[in-house]
């Protein structure tokens, strides 16, 4: 499990080792997903004999998924603020 509902809003349940244990799974899904993009766009052995490509593209995806998330950390930051800002105009209906 890797949140927990407290008080309406999902608080992160994962520690720092557990994090340090999947960032190495997600580099490798990122290392496996370039390979197989280059090799599909560029023919087999591309990406082998093209590492920097794998590695640009590994930073690409590892930013597009930061950004995502944080995207997302905001949305939420919004939708809770939005529903404290209905609940405190409906105190005045």
């Amino acid at each position: 499990m890797y949140a927990t509902k407290t008080k309406g809003m999902f608080n992160p349940t994962m520690g720092y080792e557990e994090a340090m244990k999947q960032a190495g799974g997600t580099a490798w899904l990122f290392m496996s997903d370039a390979i197989k993009a280059i090799d599909a766009n560029f023919g087999e052995g591309y990406a082998k004999k093209n590492p920097q490509l794998i590695a640009e593209f590994m930073k690409v995806a590892g930013n597009d998924f930061n950004t995502a998330v944080v995207n997302k950390v905001f949305w939420n930051i919004q939708e809770t603020l939005d529903r404290y800002v209905d609940i405190q105009y409906n105190k005045f209906d």
